[in-house]
Order: structure tokens, then C-alpha cells, then sequence
């Protein structure tokens, strides 16, 4: 007898376990998948109470909301070289739950990533006063480049996109400090370059080279050098030679005219 109550438990307890197993509930705001061992089956379960196989099917139940996601803010460079800061709200839902199941691992991440990849992409598409002007022109753009790969691989339709705030980035104190020191300091004037030479036409050119070549240069005459007595042809006065007697004599001839 206590046997027979014991299956009666054990056939009672597996009862209310597949019961639980084969009814699902699925509410008013979420798409029901189910998977027949590991297949995807066509056909959706909208809200209310489903009874699925106990064995082999489950259920995937997806969001079909509006979902708000805050994009973390990106910095970046906008097309005038302004460094600025930005931040976004994204709002997308779930257009096709067998892909936002099937083809993305986890949509709200991917969803996440492409937003902030997008947002660095306008920023450097667009200028600063763009970006503080000309906001929904901006929305509508970056809505449309977040929108492109999610909606048709993914099943993610994005509904509206807002940029909150942008916080331009101001150039740090050290960065001018830095660029102030590199700069030249002012030219002193022993250390000016010399003037250029004034850059004359080919007309000029050929008309020096012209008057160059025509130029009369007198011809140097070689100069005459005196000449030099030959040594051979020069005479020399016969030396006489005198001898006592002739001394003798002179010196009578003085003392008679004296």
C-alpha cells in the first residue's frame, strides 16, 4: 500500500512539472519563439496562455517595447578641428523576434556599440556649429547610419535618436605652453636674411649677355724694353804705363812754370 502511494506522488509531482513545462504565459508587450530541439518554428505566440510539448520545444520570450538607451559620451574631432564632446539617447524596438534572436547574440550590446561607433562618425563628419545649430538635421543623420546594418540583419528598427549635451573640449594649458616655446622668437637684425636678388626676366638676361659680348676690350701692346749694351763691344781706354823718369820730368816742367 505505501508503494502503490509513493508512485501515486511520483506520477502526480511529474504531472505538475510537465503541466509547468508545456504552459507559458507571454504578456501583452513580448513576441513568443519557440524551439522545437534547437529549430526555430514560424509561427509566433502573441499574448496570453500557450501550452507548447513538454519535451523538446521552449520558448524565447523577446521585448517587443520601446527601449531608451543612454549612449555613453564619445569625444571627438569635428570637421573644423574643434575637440568636442558628445552624448546620445537612442530609442529602437524589436521589429522581427526570430532575428533579434537568431542572428545577434545579444542586441541590446550590438545595438549599444553601433550607436557609440556612429556617434564618433558624425562627429567628424560634422562641423561645431552644426552640432550646437543644427540638431535634428544631426538626429536624423546619425539616426539614419545607426539604423542602416541593425533593421535589416538584426530585426531593430531605431525610432529616434537625440543628442542631451556637447561640451566642447578646451586646448590644456601645457599643450600652449609647449607651441609657445617651439614658436621662432622675432628676427633680430644682424640675423635678417639678405635681400633677394631681384629675379629678372629671360629678355633681361639675353640683353646683358648681349651687351657683354659686344663690348670693345682694348688689346695690351707689349712693351718695349731698352736694350742692353753688349759687354763685348764696349771699349776700354788703354791703361799707359808711366814709368820714374817720366815723374821726374813733370815734376821739372811744375817747378819752371812756377
Amino acid at each position: 500500500m505505501g508503494a502503490v502511494f509513493a508512485v501515486i506522488v511520483i506520477v502526480v509531482l511529474l504531472g505538475i512539472i510537465a503541466v509547468a513545462r508545456s504552459l507559458k504565459v507571454v504578456q501583452q508587450y513580448e513576441k513568443g519563439v519557440i524551439y522545437r530541439f534547437g529549430q526555430v518554428l514560424p509561427e509566433l505566440r502573441g499574448p496570453g496562455l500557450h501550452a507548447i510539448r513538454p519535451i523538446g520545444d521552449r520558448m524565447a520570450k523577446v521585448n517587443m517595447q520601446i527601449i531608451a538607451m543612454a549612449v555613453p559620451a564619445q569625444e571627438g574631432i569635428t570637421r573644423d578641428n574643434v575637440t568636442v564632446r558628445v552624448d546620445a539617447v537612442v530609442y529602437f524596438r524589436v521589429v522581427d523576434p526570430i532575428k533579434a534572436t537568431v542572428n545577434v547574440q545579444n542586441y541590446m550590446f550590438a545595438v549599444s556599440q553601433q550607436a557609440q561607433t556612429s556617434l564618433r562618425s558624425i562627429i567628424g563628419q560634422s562641423e561645431m556649429d552644426q552640432l550646437l545649430a543644427e540638431r535634428e538635421s544631426v538626429n536624423r543623420e546619425l539616426r539614419r547610419i545607426i539604423d542602416e546594418p541593425t533593421e535589416g540583419p538584426w530585426g531593430i528598427r531605431v525610432e529616434r535618436v537625440e543628442i542631451n549635451s556637447t561640451l566642447v573640449m578646451p586646448v590644456p594649458v601645457e599643450l600652449l605652453r609647449f607651441f609657445e616655446k617651439m614658436a621662432p622668437g622675432p628676427a633680430h637684425p644682424e640675423h635678417e636674411p639678405p635681400e633677394e636678388i631681384e629675379d629678372l626676366g629671360d629678355a633681361e638676361v639675353a640683353a646683358a649677355e648681349a651687351a657683354i659680348s659686344s663690348a670693345h676690350v682694348p688689346e695690351l701692346e707689349e712693351a718695349s724694353v731698352p736694350s742692353t749694351p753688349e759687354v763685348e763691344n764696349a771699349v776700354t781706354p788703354e791703361v799707359r804705363e808711366v814709368t820714374a823718369p817720366d815723374l821726374a820730368a813733370r815734376d821739372a816742367a811744375a817747378q819752371d812754370r812756377a
